[in-house]
């Protein structure tokens, strides 16, 4: 109880010090200066009558210019003092109002990188759709004249072999075109509200059993009651295109985790991802691969962009995956350095009521 006596009284003093506005401090620390200044020149005169009392009567002028220095010196640092305090409140919203707009600044970058980025998939887009028609007209007719000339039973097997051959090589070509239509946004499937958590777990489980035995797959995905507008075909492929690409970079051999959360997007965080604020599924795949260089990150999502050797891969699953999480409204982006793997992020809009 003894030191909680003890304690009450400077709380009490620091109450009303911050209860103190700086005009009543101003106020007060001025009448304090003024009391100050009047006893020196009080002091002065009680000096003076001693003095006249005691021996005759004496110039005093000099003395009491002396004797009131210390009044001025007094005022003087108070004046001085009232200027290095509005100086360094001053000083102090200027960096505050610098950092705002580094940060402003920093911000306003990074959605011109993102408007660009976006710019120039649209126009990417654009072109891989109208390439996509041409060639699905053309490979349109390859592939219905082959199937009815397969069924003729007068063709003999050597040429039966070719045009199977032939149709193989068109339907493949087709499958290429109906990737660059789905990048273009042109292929829409149904899409309806589905709980995102329980999808993705079962859409995961189904993409892992086409992964090598050597690939460890960690899952970390809570149930979540809330939905999302998708097509599970599209999740699918979502997923098997990164869980894939993964495994790649870690040459068939690593660790691969999915991590599923929710986000609340502030209006300051959604203009950073160039989305608008709510509620949002944070979906993050990531490996322990060798990671990839700037420049790589840059084209990563570009149509027909691929670091594999020449028919290996066509460099389309990454386009389409950037295309239907885009188409979803919502998006994705990379994070990745040389040496310590890669993960992707992709922000899915909560579906509302």
């Amino acid at each position: 109880m003894a030191d909680l006596a003890l304690s009450r009284p400077p709380a009490k003093t620091s109450r009303l010090r911050r209860g103190l506005t700086p005009g009543v401090r101003d106020l007060i620390i001025g009448a304090l200066a003024l009391v100050l200044i009047c006893s020196f020149f009080i002091s002065i005169e009680l000096v003076e009558v001693v003095f006249e009392l005691t021996r005759e009567h004496e110039d005093w002028e000099l003395d009491e210019i002396l004797a009131s220095i210390p009044a001025l010196a007094l005022v003087m640092a108070w004046y001085a003092f009232r200027r290095w305090r509005e100086v360094r409140h001053l000083n102090s919203q200027l960096a505050e109002a610098n950092k705002t707009l580094e940060i402003t600044h920093e911000r306003q970058m990074a959605a011109e990188a993102q408007l660009r980025d976006a710019q120039r998939l649209e126009s990417l887009g654009r072109l891989a759709g109208g390439l996509a028609h041409e060639l699905n007209n053309m490979l349109q007719p390859i592939v219905t004249l082959t199937q009815l000339a397969l069924k003729d039973s007068a063709v003999p097997d050597k040429t039966r072999g070719n045009l199977e051959m032939v149709l193989e090589a068109a339907q493949c070509g087709r499958d290429i075109v109906n990737k660059a239509l789905t990048f273009a946004g042109e292929k829409k499937p149904r899409r309806d509200a589905y709980v995102f958590s329980d999808c993705l777990s079962e859409v995961v489980e189904l993409s892992r059993t086409c992964l090598p035995e050597d690939v460890a797959v960690e899952l970390k995905i809570p149930s979540f009651p809330q939905s999302a507008w998708i097509s599970r075909t599209e999740l699918t492929q979502v997923v098997a295109n990164l869980m894939t690409n993964a495994a790649r970079a870690m040459e068939m051999s690593g660790t691969l985790t999915v991590v599923l959360s929710m986000v609340a997007l502030t209006e300051d965080d959604a203009a950073v991802h160039n989305l608008p604020p709510g509620d949002y599924f944070k979906m993050l795949v990531s490996d322990t691969g060798c990671g990839m260089p700037d420049e790589v990150q840059r084209r990563l999502f570009d149509p027909f962009f691929t670091t594999e050797e020449a028919g290996e891969n066509v460099g389309l699953g990454l386009a389409v995956v950037h295309g239907i999480v885009s188409d979803w409204r919502g998006r994705i982006s990379v994070h990745s350095n040389p040496g310590t793997g890669t993960r992707f992020e992709l922000l899915i809009p909560v579906a509302s009521a």
